[in-house]
């Protein structure tokens, strides 16, 4: 169970005519849209575990106010939800809800997956949600920074040009009694018409990788 949860928590890690268009471009949102991701972490141990997950966007829907699309997370047969939107701002997640959850956990305020201006520079924090959230009560705060708008990336699902480059960096404490600080580092690629095709995270010396395997579109 543990390992599921940490498996879902990363993918949630772990995305114009108008503003909002380039946003549907960079992270679509379109009902039916379907992405599948091949993701592996690395214990505190050193070993790795990996799965493969589908993320489907499903029919939009009011929540706490905000008009968002619940995004469906089918993972080693339990099924966990994020609630995505975009704004004036970028797009962001609302919350979360896991297989057992009655209800949506609100999160306030809302975590930015991208930023506007969408271009190299623009800054926001965040609180991750990657591997960096597991084993604390408290994920870290890390600074997020546009560095490209014009990589080429390369995974399983194919090549995807022009793509945002987003860089997370901040500290987790650890140790005994939290009394020492590791660095942490999560880098993730958002491409045109496709959203998230990679991220990758560093913890100290553990790391973890999610790739995209394949895609459906609306």
């Amino acid at each position: 169970m543990k390992r599921k949860i940490e498996i879902a928590s990363l993918s949630l890690l772990l995305l114009s005519i108008g503003c909002a268009d380039r946003s549907e471009k960079l992270y679509p949102l379109a009902e039916g849209r379907a992405w599948t991701y091949q993701i592996a972490i690395e214990s505190a141990w050193g070993s790795t575990n990996s799965a493969t997950f589908t993320l489907t966007n499903m029919p939009k829907r009011k929540l706490n106010g905000k008009s968002v699309v619940p995004q469906k997370t089918d993972v080693e047969n339990q099924t966990f939800f994020s609630f995505v939107g975009s704004d004036g701002t970028g797009i962001f997640i609302l919350g979360s809800q896991g297989p057992k959850a009655a209800e949506p956990q609100i999160l306030d305020p809302v975590a930015y997956l991208l930023k506007k201006p969408y271009e190299q520079g623009t800054k926001w924090q965040y609180q991750s949600s990657g591997v960096a959230a597991l084993e604390t009560d408290t994920p870290p705060t890390l600074e997020a920074t546009i560095e490209s708008t014009d990589e080429t990336v390369t995974v399983p699902a194919g090549t995807f040009s022009h793509c945002i480059k987003v860089v997370g960096r901040g500290e987790k404490r650890s140790g005994y009694m939290n009394r020492s600080t590791v660095a942490v580092e999560e880098t993730s690629w958002f491409c045109p018409k496709i959203g998230l095709v990679r991220s990758i995270g560093k913890v100290g010396g553990r790391g973890s990788s999610l790739q995209l395997q394949s895609y459906v579109d609306e």
